[in-house]
């Protein structure tokens, strides 16, 4: 397996080991987040294969939707911080 397949793709159990906090979502799709006090918080995801297409999607619709905000619109990633694993 790819090593950054070993490192995106992981079980609740390998997500505590790897420094995993919490639970939570990102597009919808369920993720394990990072240090929450971090603003540059990593994630993991159980098994999904199509993540890969679903976050290419919605990046794509959310850099086509920046380019017609005012630059004082803050666009945010909808990332949802759940409970501690």
């Amino acid at each position: 397996m790819a090593e950054w397949r070993k490192n995106l793709w992981l079980t609740k159990d390998e997500a505590k080991e790897a420094g995993m906090t919490h639970e939570g979502t990102l597009y919808g799709i369920p993720v394990y987040l990072g240090d929450t006090d971090n603003p540059e918080a990593f994630l993991a995801v159980p098994k999904i294969p199509l993540l890969v297409l679903w976050t290419l999607f919605c990046n794509s619709a959310f850099e086509f939707f920046a380019m017609f905000c005012p630059d004082s619109v803050e666009i945010r990633v909808p990332v949802t911080f759940g409970d501690k694993l």
